[in-house]
């Protein structure tokens, strides 16, 4: 929601408090307008939006589940693994998390995300595609290949909902 809420030029704020803000309005709006539950309720986030479902996540202890896609679990320049640090005490979490990474994404090395989820039961669901941080196949040109990105998402997502129906 940063994006066309709180600033139109795509900069996320330093502390993440004015997109803590516009989930949470978006949220007032899905319980209070269109008369959802918490308990029928799943939310999510993509890189920093992460950070910011996964702590609202934590705190609303009645939200049924929750979707990561491409969590930040790579340190950026010192390359090691951050994924306990950003995400602290989702390692005890009880309730379905859907956890999405791109197999070539420098934010989240697969050697990391798989480290961290190895060790979950099964309310984790990892979920690794082809693609980068955005998810996204690119052509040698390093152009994005808008048809590969599509099929690849597609029989992962068919492949997904045929083996965990409770997602």
């Amino acid at each position: 929601l940063f994006r066309s809420l709180t600033n139109p030029e795509g900069q996320a704020t330093e502390d993440l408090s004015a997109e803590r803000e516009d989930f949470l309005t978006a949220l007032d709006f899905t319980k209070l307008v269109l008369g959802y539950s918490d308990e029928q309720i799943s939310i999510g986030g993509k890189s920093l939006g992460t950070f910011v479902s996964f702590k609202i996540f934590n705190e609303q202890k009645k939200l049924h589940k929750l979707v990561l896609l491409t969590p930040v679990c790579t340190h950026p320049q010192m390359k090691n693994n951050i994924f306990a640090e950003n995400y602290p005490d989702l390692k005890l979490e009880s309730r379905m998390v859907l956890l999405v990474q791109g197999n070539a994404d420098p934010l989240c090395d697969s050697n990391h995300f798989q480290e961290f989820v190895s060790v979950r039961t099964n309310n984790f669901v990892p979920l690794v595609v082809r693609g980068n941080h955005s998810l996204g196949i690119t052509n040698k040109d390093q152009t994005f290949n808008t048809e590969l990105t599509a099929k690849n998402l597609d029989r992962k997502s068919t492949r997904l909902n045929s083996s965990h129906t409770d997602i």
